[in-house]
């Protein structure tokens, strides 16, 4: 007999992402063990500063304190409207360098604009990857790695199930984006922008919450605005209170064993 082997998948989702600390707190209490992690955009910045060694009520206090709204700053003479400057600083300080250095396996996946495909991060430095990953495209610059220019993996792999697939024997997911139909008409072109960004996202999410063994969502995610970090605590308690919700069938899971 032994132990399962565990991966948890953190998906995108922007300034959602807060909704992954109040999950991670919620999985922390129900003292589920980790063999591997993966996270895509918000999600690789959680998973990043998780495995890290920072607490989730840790980095909840580091994102409140770090000035959020300065996470952006234009740079409109480049590929994107935006650089993540903010978030290079944030990484340097609290992440460590390379993914060799993390507490778990980590995997990040990211868009290589040149050949169009996702690419799966998993060994040495880790900065990098976890920014590009983090790249909205036409909102903030292409990261450059090696000689890729790399943009957020949400566009190919939202919710990273596949790189865990075959090296866990159970994968739980937490998916920031759930498909929620549009009451009101869209407002201006950024609205119909975001709403035509999120059905692309929401189309390769079904790719991979099959292959997930507990899928963590909830249509209250639908209600945080993506691009805005307004009522944080209201984020942090949503992501608390999805996995909590689920509490049986993940104690379940986590208790079974091999052999």
């Amino acid at each position: 007999m032994k132990d399962i082997k565990i991966g948890l998948v953190l998906a995108g989702g922007a300034a959602r992402g807060i909704i992954h600390l109040g999950a991670l707190k919620a999985l922390e209490e129900l003292e589920v063990k980790w063999s591997a992690m993966s996270g895509t955009s918000a999600g690789a910045i959680a998973g990043a500063l998780y495995l890290s060694g920072h607490d989730p009520v840790e980095i909840f206090d580091i994102i409140k304190s770090s000035g959020v709204l300065k996470i952006v700053r234009p740079t409109w003479k480049s590929k994107g409207l935006l650089k993540h400057e903010f978030l290079r600083k944030l990484l340097l300080k609290y992440v460590a360098p390379s993914f060799e250095e993390l507490s778990l396996p980590f995997y990040v996946p990211a868009v290589n604009l040149n050949t169009g495909e996702v690419d799966i991060f998993s060994a040495g430095e880790l900065h990098a990857p976890v920014i590009a990953s983090a790249s909205i495209p036409m909102l903030f610059t292409p990261k450059r790695i090696a000689e890729g220019d790399y943009v957020d993996g949400g566009l190919r792999m939202n919710l990273p199930v596949r790189p865990l697939r075959d090296k866990m024997d159970k994968v739980i997911a937490i998916n920031l984006m759930p498909l929620i139909p549009k009451e009101q008409p869209l407002k201006n072109v950024f609205e119909v922008g975001a709403r035509v960004f999120d059905i692309a996202l929401i189309n390769n999410i079904a790719v991979d919450q099959e292959h997930a063994d507990i899928l963590i969502e909830d249509p209250s995610f639908a209600q945080f605005h993506k691009f805005t970090f307004q009522r944080v605590e209201e984020r942090f308690q949503a992501g608390y209170d999805a996995v909590m919700a689920q509490r049986d069938r993940i104690l379940a899971l986590t208790s079974d064993r091999i052999g």
